[in-house]
């Protein structure tokens, strides 16, 4: 048998023999195997090696409630009843508490869910949970499924509700509304009635003893109460988070905020990529990183989920608000000045990781505020005209959250990295320079022809790009032509290209000559990264042959063939 200090994982002892296993497992303080159990993967062999000891219920009830309930909904409600049997009140309660309300409106459909599940865990289990559950919710289950009736009015009841009527009894007699699943119910005031009479019987006195709207929103206060002590904010408090704030600001936040007992462990499983922040996070000081460290990213994880309404118990959810608290946290701290993990590691010890969040939220917004620039110019018309790429840039800056788009990998994501503002940064100047140098010529998408010349490449607007037009525009100032909406004869692509020459460097000086004759003293500051992707036009350009281009395949330039 292996020695208990050489186990270092519960994947470690899944391996070996079951007997062998157990016996070891049952050989280690409670403390320890449920470390053990949670440096498994979120999902089955968490379940696997808590029923391998004997203690199951005592390793069951020492995960903090997250890490409880995110490991059901991994493994799945009804392939994970033996967890749901051996739970605690405070684990299940925590469950219900984030499964059973949409909106503020307790959903009855999931509360039958709940109680079918217990059922299936007997009914031991089963009245513990009843009896956890808050009374005033138990009475607003009973007032939204059944009415009660005399007995002597049964035989008058219409024929679709008379086969709804039921009795534990004999005595009460109770009409299932219609709506409410009759069969679950039915099953539920049985069970009451079989294991708990005075429960039924308080159940049944208070019905229609207090409005409907008061004993929802007290259940609701209870609920709110206790996701609020395990770090969940309410609607108001979660958008806090998106509230900007400068380096300065956050340098002078408040202390850091203490760890929750029975801290959630599973932000810490969660697979951080960051340059900075995960390498920092695996050099905080073990009691920091499973207390403060912990409970921080848990509440940033919860807020982003309550903020973007995300569904509170899907691990899809978790996953996604994970992603966006590392890349905001990740450029926060760069913001901040930290250089490697050391220094990272230093401020998240010194600053509360929301400020880190709003650091970098800050540091976003100021680039919405100049997309937001950017669409409400007058120059609105063209944008179509930038490229699918720059839509989709400025579409997911714009978003009800930032988001960024990556032309390279053509898919939106959440902003990951400080590298992220720089190459947005650069991709808005393009936009912005490209924008400028069309208002500078008196160029409207209104003023190009409609339908285009015969035999134009491209056949219409929706296919000439911004940075096309402009460079035909230049190609006409070249071959001294003065015609801003027409295209280029291919017969004199010859002699165009020929005035450009080979060199990009002498082409982009040429261009640059031209911008400042059309500029004067306004030539946009950042023309730079501008000039550089059209340089790489040009590039592509020159690699034809003047003397036996095809048209069908130069891009960059609106031609016309003859």
């Amino acid at each position: 048998m292996k020695e208990k200090e050489s186990i270092k994982t519960g994947a470690e002892i899944l391996k070996l023999p079951a007997v062998e296993g157990q016996a070891l497992l049952d050989n280690l303080p409670l403390e320890q195997q449920t470390k053990l159990v949670l440096s498994l993967p979120v999902g089955g062999q968490r379940q696997k090696l808590i029923l391998l000891s004997t203690q199951a219920n005592h390793l069951v009830q020492a995960l903090p409630p997250e890490d409880f309930v995110w490991t059901v909904k991994a493994i799945g409600e009804e392939d994970a009843l033996s967890l749901i049997e051996l739970s605690s009140d405070e684990q299940l309660t925590y469950a219900a508490d984030l499964e059973l309300w949409l909106d503020g409106q307790l959903d009855l459909g999931r509360l039958a869910y709940f109680n079918e599940l217990l059922f299936n865990c007997g009914p031991t289990r089963t009245l513990r949970w009843l009896h956890s559950l808050d009374f005033e919710l138990l009475v607003l289950t009973m007032e939204r499924t059944v009415l009660p009736v005399d007995r002597e009015d049964t035989p008058d009841l219409p024929d679709r509700l008379s086969c709804r009527v039921t009795t534990p009894d004999g005595y009460h007699y109770l009409l299932v509304k219609l709506g409410a699943d009759f069969d679950r119910v039915k099953k539920l005031i049985d069970f009451l009635y079989q294991e708990d009479q005075p429960l039924f019987l308080a159940l049944l006195g208070n019905l229609g003893t207090v409005p409907l709207a008061e004993l929802q929103n007290q259940a609701l206060r209870w609920r709110d109460g206790r996701l609020a002590d395990r770090g969940w904010p309410e609607w108001e408090e979660a958008m806090e988070l998106y509230q900007p704030a400068s380096p300065l600001t956050a340098t002078k936040s408040a202390p850091l905020p203490k760890g929750l007992d029975n801290a959630p462990h599973y932000p810490l499983e969660i697979r951080f990529t960051g340059r900075l922040f995960a390498s920092a996070l695996a050099i905080v000081p073990e009691a920091q990183k499973q207390s403060v460290i912990a409970s921080q990213l848990a509440n940033l994880i919860n807020r982003v989920m309550v903020a973007d309404g995300m569904p509170l118990t899907e691990v899809d959810s978790l996953n996604r608000a994970a992603l966006r608290v590392q890349g905001q946290l990740e450029i926060g701290l760069s913001l901040l000045g930290a250089k490697d993990p050391e220094s990272a590691a230093t401020l998240m010890g010194q600053i509360p990781l929301i400020e880190l969040f709003r650091t970098a939220h800050a540091a976003i917004v100021k680039r919405v505020t100049r997309a937001k620039k950017i669409q409400a110019s007058a120059q609105n018309p063209l944008i179509p005209m930038l490229g699918s790429s720059a839509v989709e840039l400025l579409d997911a800056l714009l978003s009800r959250r930032p988001r960024l788009y990556s032309e390279r990998a053509q898919q939106v994501r959440d902003f990951g990295e400080p590298g992220d503002l720089t190459r947005l940064d650069q991709a808005l100047e393009r936009i912005e320079t490209a924008l400028a140098i069309a208002m500078a010529l008196r160029l409207r998408r209104e003023d190009l022809p409609e339908p285009f010349p015969e035999n134009s490449h491209p056949e219409s607007v929706e296919g000439l790009s911004l940075d096309s037009w402009i460079l035909t525009v230049f190609g006409h100032h070249c071959l001294d032509r003065n015609d801003s909406q027409a295209p280029l004869p291919a017969r004199l692509l010859p002699d165009l290209f020929a005035g450009w020459g080979k060199d990009p460097g002498q082409f982009q000086e040429q261009l640059s000559e031209w911008l400042t004759s059309q500029f004067g003293k306004d030539l946009p500051a950042t023309m730079d990264p501008w000039l550089a992707s059209v340089r790489q036009i040009y590039f592509e350009l020159s690699q034809h042959d003047p003397a036996s281009v095809d048209h069908r395949y130069v891009e960059g330039l609106w031609i016309l063939t003859e």
